[in-house]
């Protein structure tokens, strides 16, 4: 559906941006990418949405490209600092760019500013990283 709502109108940004989330959650993360920088370079603009970021930045761990995911994860933390799951997704992006201690230093951090809701997990976070 997405396919055709760009083939109707390749122009409009927006159609290629869900048209780069219908490719990336069926598997095909380059096509996804492709329809990504389509959808920038018409003016689509994802920069003031924690959830566009989100989506750039796993798009961007997925294809192995660890120095953009950590920039678009960063910004999407700006945006919504109270999302755990942002801060977790950072973390294993620097363990798979080999970032070890980044990845431990970042959950340190998150665990001396946990809440006792969040403490446990955390803490698992980091004794899975040691």
């Amino acid at each position: 559906m997405a396919q055709k709502a760009a083939a109707l109108n390749p122009q409009l940004a927006q159609s290629q941006w869900h048209l780069a989330l219908a490719y990336f959650y069926a598997g095909n993360s380059h096509a996804a990418k492709e329809a990504t920088e389509k959808a920038i370079s018409q003016k689509f603009d994802y920069s003031n949405s924690a959830n566009n970021l989100y989506f750039l930045a796993k798009l961007h761990a997925t294809l192995k490209e660890y120095d953009k995911a950590t920039t678009f994860y960063k910004d999407a933390i700006e945006r919504a600092p109270n999302e755990l799951q942002l801060y977790a997704e950072l973390v294993k992006t620097y363990q798979e760019a080999g970032q070890k201690e980044k990845a431990i230093e970042l959950t340190q951090k998150l665990l001396a500013s946990s809440t006792p809701q969040t403490a446990p997990v955390i803490q698992e976070l980091l004794d899975s990283l040691k």
